[in-house]
């Protein structure tokens, strides 16, 4: 006999809900690919300046902060038979697929003006809409599957390390192989990008479909699978809550400010990180086969911090876990300071990985805990428009990262047709690669240090149980 599914509000999820998960990070191959190949498929294949494909980039950004509001009180308002969440997963599969292969064919025949805004368009439409309808209703998933701390720890995890490790390991340790194997022989071809693209986006489809059909909602849908107990965000008397009261809620919750903060400084890391790799290899240290080497050591070496976080997260505290890590990831990004041999970059990759993987068990859980906070706090779940704003914070933090690598490659008069670069040039790809990721993953370490839930959490989630709220003793 099949065993029923627990949908109590705080259950504890089976092993299917978190693969499902885990798969569901899937829905980031799009981000992946933009935040390593979009710049260096600007710059290497179009033949775009870095400075304009920073500039457009950065404008776009500006774009995102209505795109995930609106998505966010989308999925606070949708009513569906598979909740709030996993129905926009299914809709905009094919919109992400296509668009993702839009971005990456800029036209050769057209003008500088033409090509720049149609990277303004494609990018907006793919990053702007289609990822942002994937980003909002995935992150909200974890919210709404369980308020049982210990399995949001436990996606938050999955989720840090299918985005993290085995995507980031599929697209940066493959994507230029593929690429090559495509192109005939070259790496930066229109034909090999475009038909890399295209692979990787068959695999986003695959794993999005199966997160769809393992996982379940149970905070806002509470009688089953099938009847959805309301479609409107309400306050715990009953009360209607608009936009500016949700607002004000989350600006007003220091530990959703800060989770905010600190997931923006990571998101930036990860928006340089890769691209960054492929310029250092390929123009500082003159070997850009070391790519694929250092971004799968990267990578890998995540996978057994990761699940040492997610086993120490209730030992430790989330917030120490997050500390911990990104402290270790300074002193990786400083090594190549020491020396350039491949062993020492190597154990510096070593260092990023462990750092992510550890503090990166913790960070989407922080982000749900955070909600979870402000629900108790003022009576009802933002969980929708709370999950929209940190996406939209992320991937301000992911867009500025590329920007900044775009700008600073510019500043240093970085020209992607000459094959051995100005000093310039090389030192400005030196400070993108090794001090600012350093400097930021200190600040991600002094956000951390004012965040002090972990020590509250437990009682806030007995009084939630109960039906108390703080609001209710003001």
């Amino acid at each position: 006999m099949k065993k029923q599914r627990d949908m109590s509000v705080d259950a504890k999820l089976g092993f299917s809900e978190h693969f499902g998960y885990f798969l569901g990070s899937g829905v980031n191959v799009q981000q992946a690919l933009f935040g390593t190949f979009l710049l260096v498929y600007y710059t290497n294949v179009a033949g775009i300046n870095a400075g304009l494909a920073a500039t457009v980039i950065a404008i776009s950004k500006v774009l995102d902060g209505i795109s995930d509001l609106v998505m966010g009180y989308l999925v606070d308002h949708t009513k569906s038979k598979l909740g709030k969440a996993r129905p926009w997963l299914l809709r905009m599969m094919a919109p992400t697929v296509i668009c993702a292969v839009l971005a990456f064919f800029v036209p050769a025949t057209w003008g500088r003006t033409a090509q720049i805004i149609y990277m303004f368009i494609t990018y907006n439409l793919a990053n702007t809409v289609c990822y942002t309808a994937l980003a909002v209703p995935y992150s909200s998933l974890c919210g709404l599957a369980t308020m049982n701390q210990k399995s949001r720890g436990i996606n938050g995890g999955l989720n840090s390390l299918g985005t993290n490790v085995l995507f980031t390991i599929l697209v940066n340790s493959f994507f230029l192989k593929i690429s090559g194997a495509i192109g005939g022989g070259e790496l930066y071809t229109q034909k090999g990008f475009i038909g890399a693209v295209i692979v990787y986006m068959i695999i986003y489809v695959i794993a999005t479909g199966i997160c769809v059909a393992l996982t379940r909602e149970r905070v806002s849908i509470n009688k089953g699978d099938n009847e959805q107990v309301d479609n409107t965000v309400k306050d715990n008397h009953g009360n209607t809550v608009g936009i500016g009261r949700i607002l004000k809620s989350l600006f007003t919750n220091k530990y959703w400010l800060l989770s905010c903060a600190t997931g923006t400084l990571i998101m930036f890391l990860m928006g340089t990180t890769g691209s960054a790799t492929v310029y250092y290899t390929q123009y500082v240290l003159g070997n850009v086969s070391l790519q694929a080497l250092l971004s799968a050591v990267y990578s890998l070496s995540m996978i057994p911090t990761l699940v040492l976080g997610i086993a120490l997260i209730g030992k430790l505290g989330k917030r120490n876990c997050l500390m911990i890590g990104m402290g270790t990831s300074a002193i990786g990004f400083l090594l190549p300071l020491i020396s350039t041999a491949t062993p020492v970059l190597i154990a510096g990759m070593l260092l990023k990985g462990f750092g992510f993987g550890f503090g990166g068990a913790s960070m989407n859980s922080i982000v749900q805990d955070a909600i979870t906070y402000g629900m108790w706090k003022n009576g009802f779940n933002p969980v929708g428009m709370g999950n929209a704003a940190i996406t939209f914070a992320f991937k301000i933090g992911q867009g500025l990262g590329t920007a900044t690598l775009g700008a600073i490659l510019s500043l240093g008069n970085f020209d992607a047709s000459l094959a051995v670069q100005s000093k310039s040039a090389i030192t400005s790809i030196n400070s993108i690669y090794i001090v600012i990721p350093a400097i930021i993953s200190a600040l991600c370490v002094f956000c951390m240090s004012r965040y002090d839930l972990d020590k509250k959490y437990s009682a806030i989630e007995a009084d939630l149980k109960e039906g108390k709220y703080a609001s209710d003793k003001e």
